[in-house]
């Protein structure tokens, strides 16, 4: 048996319904059209009947990969400094542990660091979501209308 001839599913039907819809919204089918092709896909019955509906159109564009987390984006860096930390505890603890602790020195660096990284990543994630604002702040608006008003 083909695979054009296998029935098709609830969630099929509405796959196609989907990418139909977002064809129309972007101008490639009139509603008369759409409507039609919708007609004919909630009444498929075989893959090879939704095969048509949509074989004239462009393939939809894959979704882009959602974004690492930020503990993800910083965990290469905290590695890094916890071998380096690692490593001044050893070389304190082979010269004899005589004196202080000084590898807190570089432990706390380390740490100030990694913090420090992580909320600039976190403050990036913040400013690229706001970037798609259309309206200027709260805070922005009394000044631009007063600029607009001296000119």
């Amino acid at each position: 048996m083909a695979d054009l001839d296998v029935r098709v599913s609830d969630r099929e039907r509405e796959a196609v319904a989907d990418t139909l819809r977002e064809h129309a919204a972007e101008g490639r089918l009139d509603p008369e059209e759409l409507e039609e092709r919708l007609t004919t896909a909630y009444a498929a019955r075989t893959r090879g009947d939704l095969e048509g509906l949509t074989s004239d159109l462009p393939p939809r564009a894959p979704a882009p990969p959602p974004r690492p987390s930020v503990a993800q984006r910083i965990m290469p860096l905290a590695i890094r400094l916890a071998v380096l930390d690692l490593f001044c505890v050893g070389i304190w603890f082979l010269s004899g542990r005589e004196g202080s602790f000084w590898p807190a020195w570089v432990i706390l660096v380390s740490v100030l660091a990694v913090a420090n990284r992580a909320i600039h990543v976190a403050g990036r994630d913040a400013r690229s979501a706001n970037a798609g604002r259309t309206s200027p702040p709260a805070r922005d608006r009394g000044r631009r209308r007063d600029r607009d008003h001296r000119r």
